[in-house]
């Protein structure tokens, strides 16, 4: 009897053991399960980039925004000539070259990107909604960067600045409240012309382009 005894309770302990396993291995295998998932998920978010470049993985120092035309750098633009063309330089501490360029649409969908693009010009159109040109602003890198406009750009001192890239420059248009945007876009790599339109969306005016540029 008190063997039955005892192989009863020996049997409730390795139940209880077993049991206790179980509870512990299941949170555990359920972590390692999401992490999994975060991986996967992660991975394959960074295949559908295209560009895939090490730049990625940095803000980059100036960006040229759509909506109506706007600059936002890190380094604050010295203004080089006071009259047209104007022009605007930055030397980001000497390393100015353009080195790798990226263009979104509005969705934040990449256009394109350029992965070596040293020495490469950029022509942006900006235009108003019958498509006339108003300006045609250039940009290029080197000892600066440098962006030549036919009108005076504004700096925008705004109440909530962009962390990494605060400066904030506006173009004023052709007149005030005349509504206008990017209508194309053209780097240059030295090669090779890669252009982007702005298409004709029933619902928006601006496609809100930004073009993104990496320096070295």
């Amino acid at each position: 009897m008190k063997n039955s005894d005892d192989a009863q309770i020996t049997s409730r302990r390795s139940f209880t053991r077993s049991l206790t396993v179980a509870l512990l291995v299941v949170p555990a295998v359920s972590s390692w399960v999401n992490a999994q998932k975060r991986t996967t998920r992660a991975r394959q978010k960074k295949q559908k980039d295209p560009c895939g470049h090490r730049y990625h993985d940095t803000p980059p120092p100036i960006t040229f925004d759509d909506g109506s035309f706007e600059i936002w750098t890190r380094d604050p633009l010295s203004t080089k000539s006071t009259s047209a063309p104007y022009q605007y330089t930055a030397s980001f501490g000497g390393s100015a070259n353009i080195s790798h360029v990226k263009l979104l649409d509005g969705q934040g969908t990449t256009l394109y990107c350029l992965e070596t693009a040293k020495g490469s010009t950029m022509r942006i159109d900006l235009a108003t909604r019958d498509k006339s040109i108003i300006e045609t602003i250039t940009v290029g890198g080197g000892s600066a960067i440098e962006v030549t406009s036919t009108r005076p750009l504004t700096e925008f001192l705004d109440a909530h600045p962009k962390g990494f890239r605060p400066h904030k420059y506006v173009h004023p248009g052709r007149s005030a409240g005349e509504e206008f945007r990017v209508e194309s876009i053209e780097i240059w790599d030295g090669v090779k012309s890669y252009p982007a339109k702005a298409g004709d969306s029933p619902k928006y005016f601006s496609e809100e382009f930004r073009i993104m540029l990496w320096l070295e």
